[in-house]
């Protein structure tokens, strides 16, 4: 029988009750679990006792997880610790957690000094997951949008999150992105896409212009932290109407100052606008 009843946890082990895929990854956080029990180290016999495994079934998940990088080998190689990826993973859910701690504050001032809904923002592959937004009680269009992903290449939050990619790695980057038509406004082609975020950086700030929505527009920043690496976005939103040329740069201004203030708290000191070479 591979499965024990308990742990050193106190937890049940009914595993025979589980399909395979759902049994395996069971047994993998089990795993886990032990190791962080043991920071110094354990054996695979020890790993296998202690959660009620067969020694090979401890080896192959051991084997998995050390080539993505979750657990390593002690300096004397006789046990297993966690893996450097484990801190990695944890150290980008408590900046999301910190960011929203100390964006919240800075949003509300920009929400105030704008009278239009602001957007705080993280990059997930090609898409934008909005995670936090402040809006004023008279707005007419009420968002309810959190944990909602939209693409990257149409919104200010998107080119925001891209700024620094130089020209090389945004191709390389973009090579086979769609370029999806949301609106006749939308960028279409990486070139014109390279040459809108060269105006950004220029400018301070990027700018959404009815390209998501024919009847919103954005301008956004991007957000560091104390690796003066880009880790969120910020943006201001709102009717195009009430968006006009003069508008979009003074609302451009504020989300650039507000943007810096939140990497300040994040950590970062330095300029906001870094171009890679």
């Amino acid at each position: 029988m591979e499965r024990s009843t308990g742990t050193k946890s106190g937890r049940q082990k009914t595993g025979k009750s589980k399909p395979g895929s759902v049994r395996s990854v069971s047994r993998t956080i089990d795993l886990l679990e032990e190791l962080a029990n043991n920071p110094r180290g354990i054996g695979l016999i020890e790993l296998s006792r202690k959660t009620g495994l067969h020694k090979s079934t401890v080896f192959r998940l051991l084997s998995v997880l050390a080539e993505r990088g979750y657990v390593q080998k002690t300096q004397e190689g006789q046990g297993y610790t966690l893996g450097l990826h484990l801190v990695e993973l944890a150290n980008s859910f408590l900046n999301s957690l910190d960011l929203k701690i100390e964006a919240r504050p800075c949003m509300y001032e920009l929400t105030e000094a704008t009278r239009h809904t602001v957007f705080l923002a993280l990059r997930q592959g090609f898409d934008v997951v909005y995670i936090d937004k402040t809006e004023t009680f008279t707005s007419l269009r009420r968002y309810s949008i959190i944990g909602t992903r939209v693409p990257i290449h149409c919104t200010s939050l998107g080119k925001a999150l891209l700024l620094d990619y130089s020209d090389v790695e945004l191709r390389e980057l973009l090579r086979d992105y769609p370029f999806e038509k949301k609106t006749p406004n939308t960028i279409s082609n990486i070139e014109d896409f390279i040459e809108n975020l060269r105006l950004a950086r220029e400018r301070g700030y990027t700018i959404d212009d009815r390209e998501h929505e024919l009847t919103v527009r954005c301008v956004g920043a991007p957000i560091r932290d104390y690796s003066k690496r880009i880790i969120a976005a910020i943006s201001v939103s709102g009717v195009a109407d009430s968006f006009s040329p003069e508008k979009i740069q003074e609302y451009g201004e504020k989300v650039r100052q507000t943007a810096a203030e939140i990497s300040r708290r994040m950590g970062y000191s330095g300029g906001i606008y870094r171009r890679k070479e």
